[in-house]
């Protein structure tokens, strides 16, 4: 799945412009072979939310990454093992919450307020009750009420449905069917 709100076209345009940024700041940071970008952000206060693909979610305080160079490392936002990923990054304001689909088409929504915060660095608290039923988590966005989103599965598929059509449920609960997935679409 991939979520995006409001219009595709700008989705693409704004993801083509983040591939760009992508190449030019790995080129520039003269990075490792290995070495990637998940996902960039322009933060001016506020907090920090990162997901992994287990369920985890780690909010922390921006003020805790200091401006670096551009052949730095950088610094680690998130620990995961090494059977997953960090699915994103996104700026948290207050008001908003934390939308997470599966693979398998199962879905919430939860308030920022819920997560308690972290320094960096930390694995998390589960955002999402994990089962083999809905499999590992797949994507996540910071949503308002009023966004709408469109879910797009490996095959193709895609779905647009408004944020308040997700049902908002708390920290420790397993989320609601939110798209039908085919077979072994994901």
């Amino acid at each position: 799945f991939y979520i995006n709100f409001h219009h595709f076209s700008l989705f693409l345009i704004i993801s083509f412009i983040m591939f760009l940024l992508n190449v030019i700041c790995i080129i520039m940071a003269d990075l490792a072979p290995m070495g990637s970008f998940s996902s960039m952000a322009s933060v001016t206060a506020l907090w920090v939310m990162m997901v992994s693909s287990v369920g985890k979610a780690i909010m922390w305080d921006e003020s805790e990454v200091r401006a670096m160079g551009r052949d730095t490392m950088g610094v680690r936002g998130m620990t995961v093992n090494a059977d997953a990923r960090v699915l994103g990054m996104e700026i948290a304001r207050p008001g908003t919450e934390l939308l997470v689909i599966t693979e398998l088409g199962y879905g919430k929504r939860t308030p920022v307020e819920e997560y308690p915060s972290h320094h960096r660095g930390g694995q998390g608290v589960y955002t999402i009750t994990m089962t083999a039923k809905k499999g590992l988590l797949s994507a996540m966005k910071i949503v308002e009420e009023n966004d709408e989103i469109m879910i797009i599965t490996e095959e193709g598929v895609v779905v647009r449905t408004p944020v308040s059509g997700v049902s908002q449920l708390g920290r420790s609960t397993q989320g609601v069917h939110v798209m039908n997935v085919a077979g072994k679409d994901k």
